[in-house]
């Protein structure tokens, strides 16, 4: 039988001071604003950083979500009230998936 998940993938980051992985709401709740900031495991306390990779992971999330309301906007001919609620599902879209994206290490590093 073919396993096609691979090992090597962690679908929800995991603090490399404890080895922890962190659960879906601690990392939600833990997102930074900025890329420079520092997350805490809610484990051990010691701040995590987001990985170069991880960073470009989130920046291309924002674009594809960006741009698709755009087109969706562009293409239609959608209410004021249409286009407010397509905006709130996107950036809704955003931050629940933006966990799965995230990858953290030990030192900042920037974009």
């Amino acid at each position: 039988m073919v396993s096609f998940k691979r090992k090597d993938v962690r679908p929800i980051p995991t603090c490399q001071h404890c080895s922890s992985t962190w659960s879906w709401h601690d990392t939600l709740k833990s997102q930074p604003l900025l890329f420079g900031s520092g997350l805490t495991c809610s484990y051990c306390g010691k701040s995590q950083y987001l990985t170069t990779k991880a960073q470009g992971r989130q920046v291309l999330l924002s674009l594809v979500i960006t741009f698709s309301i755009i087109a969706f906007i562009e293409h239609s001919a959608a209410s004021t009230l249409l286009t407010f609620i397509s905006f709130i599902i996107g950036v809704a879209g955003l931050i629940l998936l933006t966990p799965f994206v995230m990858e953290v290490s030990n030192k900042r590093t920037l974009l």
